[in-house]
């Protein structure tokens, strides 16, 4: 006998196949991607993975994520790194208001900047250690002065100003933290529920 699920009815075609470790542990997984990504909250994480945990058939495992993403337990292994979850639509994204949409496009400049920033940086400090080192072109200090006015270029090019350059870098801060406290809230969970 089955354990009740509460969420909904599991789908007909393949619902009374038994499970194992295998596919519990698939459905663990994409109930952790869906509570970092905030689509569940804690609640309704650690009862879902507690079902999840003594699930014994495909229907079981099905239920608990027909209202998500995902959709079901077949749905491919999710990738918890936030960049490439970035790069991957959501079947779920609403039309965005005007507001929301503006601060997405901060948001998607802010990140060009950043990574574009750190490249410059790496490759002009690079530069500077090797000719001041290894050469004896004493010119060497040029490289970082040319990483500064790089960064203000691509500033410039993406329009981005101070205070939108603050206002990313808080709201990126903010997700990160909030991710990491889940992913670490998730991992806890796994590990519950593997003693």
């Amino acid at each position: 006998m089955t354990t009740p699920q509460p969420y909904s009815d599991p789908s007909p075609d393949n619902a009374h196949f038994r499970v194992g470790d295998k596919e519990r542990n698939h459905v663990l997984d994409l109930l952790s991607a869906h509570f970092a990504d905030g689509y569940i909250d804690v609640h309704e994480f650690e009862e879902r993975t507690g079902h999840a945990a003594i699930a014994r058939t495909r229907g079981d495992l099905d239920t608990l994520l027909k209202d998500l993403p995902s959709g079901n337990s077949s749905a491919p292994a999710p990738n918890l790194d936030p960049e490439l979850q970035e790069r991957q639509s959501s079947p779920h994204k609403a039309v965005a208001k005007n507001s929301d949409r503006e601060l997405e496009e901060l948001i998607n400049r802010g990140k060009k900047v950043q990574r574009l920033d750190s490249t410059i940086w790496t490759v002009a400090m690079i530069l500077f250690f090797v000719f001041m080192f290894l050469t004896d072109w004493s010119y060497f200090w040029l490289f970082p002065v040319g990483a500064v006015g790089g960064s203000i270029a691509i500033r410039a090019f993406y329009k981005l100003d101070d205070d939108e350059e603050e206002i990313f870098n808080e709201i990126n801060e903010k997700e990160q933290n909030e991710r990491s406290k889940r992913l670490r809230k998730a991992a806890e969970r796994r590990r519950e529920l593997e003693q």
